[in-house]
Parts: C-alpha cells; sequence; structure tokens
C-alpha cells in the first residue's frame, strides 16, 4: 500500500486557507497598528505647535493696544500657507484666519475659491466660516476665559496646519511676531513626549 502523501488535495487547501487567513490577520493588524501611529503623530504634533502658537499669542496679547499684537504660524515649504491671529479692540475679542488662496487670485480668475467639502468640513468643525470670496477663512468672537480660549486656539490652529497643509513636524512651521524677529524659529515649550524626535528611526 503507497504511503499517504501529506499535504495533498484537501489538506494543501485548507494549509492555504489557514495561510490567507493569517496574512489578512497581519495586514488587518498593520494598517490599525499605523492608523494609531498617525493618531498619535497628529496628537504629538497638535500638543507641541499648539503649545508654541499659545506662548505668542499671550505675549501679544500682554502688549498694550496698538497693530504689533498678531502671530501667524506659516509652513513655508507650502508656499501659501498660514494660519494668523490678531487681538482686537483692546484684548476684547480675537480674529483668527486660515489662508484660503483668495490674496493670490490673478486678474480675470473667478470670483470666487473652489473649496473642497473635507475642507469646509475641518474649518467648520473648528469654528471658521468657510467663505473664501472676501479674504481667508476666518472666526471672530469674543473670549469668555481668555487664557483658556487661547490655549483652545493654539490647538486648533496646529491641526489645521497639519490637516490643511501637511505640516508635520514643529521644524515644518515659521512664526511672525511684530517686533519679535527671535521668535520665527524659537522653541518656547519643551517637548512633551519622546515620540517627538521626528522622523521616526528606521527599524
Amino acid at each position: 500500500m503507497g504511503a499517504r502523501v501529506i499535504g495533498s488535495g484537501v489538506g494543501r487547501a485548507a494549509w492555504r486557507a489557514i495561510v490567507a487567513c493569517c496574512v489578512l490577520e497581519v495586514i488587518s493588524f498593520s494598517a490599525a497598528m499605523a492608523a494609531v501611529d498617525k493618531r498619535a503623530d497628529r496628537a504629538a504634533f497638535v500638543q507641541r505647535v499648539g503649545c508654541e502658537i499659545d506662548r505668542r499669542i499671550r505675549i501679544v496679547a500682554a502688549r498694550p493696544p496698538g497693530k504689533n499684537r498678531f502671530v501667524i504660524a506659516g509652513v513655508p515649504a507650502k508656499g501659501h500657507a498660514y494660519a494668523q491671529c490678531l487681538m482686537v479692540e483692546e484684548g476684547s475679542s480675537i480674529l483668527c484666519e486660515v489662508a484660503s488662496g483668495f490674496y493670490l487670485k490673478q486678474k480675470g480668475d473667478p470670483s470666487t475659491v473652489e473649496v473642497p467639502a473635507r475642507v469646509r468640513a475641518l474649518l467648520a468643525a473648528e469654528g471658521f466660516d468657510t467663505d473664501p470670496s472676501e479674504g481667508n477663512f476666518q472666526r471672530h468672537w469674543t473670549p469668555t476665559n481668555l487664557s483658556a480660549e487661547i490655549e483652545a486656539t493654539g490647538r486648533s490652529l496646529a491641526g489645521l496646519l497639519y490637516d490643511l497643509y501637511g505640516a508635520r513636524t514643529p521644524d515644518d512651521v515659521e512664526y511672525e511676531v511684530p517686533g519679535a524677529p527671535e521668535l520665527a524659529r524659537a522653541a518656547l515649550c519643551v517637548a512633551p513626549v519622546a515620540r517627538l524626535a521626528w522622523p521616526h528611526a528606521a527599524c
């Protein structure tokens, strides 16, 4: 009687099914871990850059009323990509803007800037208007708790720099504070967690 060959016929099919299942599980696990890493990277960016924006807004908010009470946070590598905040009416209200591309229009261009649905959703979630027909996207409000709302504004703008303009590390962002050129690249906040050492080390 001939010996039965292990793995022949139904056996091979079963092994293929098991291997395929394992491969799918590995792919699913890898995708899940990648999603976790992306969320963690964004959270770390927002924490650090949000703090940097927060500190600079506090600096200009402490100044006497005048024209030099604004902060710009830009992403130079992306061109016309920035967010800015101005303390107005002697500090009783804040006007923040996110670049819409309106000021890049040339004579003869359409009167309105096309705004993708994804961008509208991101802006609306942070309280900004989504109409670029007359300028940048704006949010203008009177805070009831200035300190807490400056902190929240820093995080909000940092998130938009990440989501809209592709900023990924603190070094991607440059700041403008009137009368304080040393703050353009200064690190005013201590990195909160070790994973802020971008880029990730290779495996």
